[in-house]
């Protein structure tokens, strides 16, 4: 008999991306340089965040970095996503084998922190 193959809602052996809700181990961070503090922004001696969302895969590298908020907008961005890029990461893991994981943080900049 045809048709289109179902498969059994087992979770965790079909799926390529996990949430960071879904894993049994978050992705850990073994690599983090912090980003570049801008030079327009601390000579305007600005404070900024980024929410940024990344793929942390089953090596441990970073990609498909994407800014989700900026405040301000277009000031810190780049530096966020050029600094992750250099990240590395245990990766996440789901009965014990390391999974791709979407990770969603948000990374702070503060003018008294340079």
């Amino acid at each position: 008999a045809g048709g289109i193959p179902i498969s059994a809602p087992q979770g965790a052996e079909m799926k390529d991306f996990y949430g960071m809700l879904e894993v049994d181990q978050a992705p850990v961070a073994t690599l983090k340089p912090r980003p570049v503090y801008p030079y327009r922004a601390r000579r305007l001696n600005l404070d900024g965040e980024v929410d940024v969302k990344f793929l942390v895969d089953t090596a441990g590298r970073v990609s498909r970095i994407s800014v989700l908020r900026a405040v301000p907008k277009g000031l810190f961005g780049d530096s966020v996503i050029r600094a992750l890029s250099s990240w590395r990461f245990k990766p996440g893991r789901v009965k014990g084998r390391p999974v791709n994981t979407w990770v969603t943080t948000t990374i702070a900049f503060r003018i008294d922190d340079l």
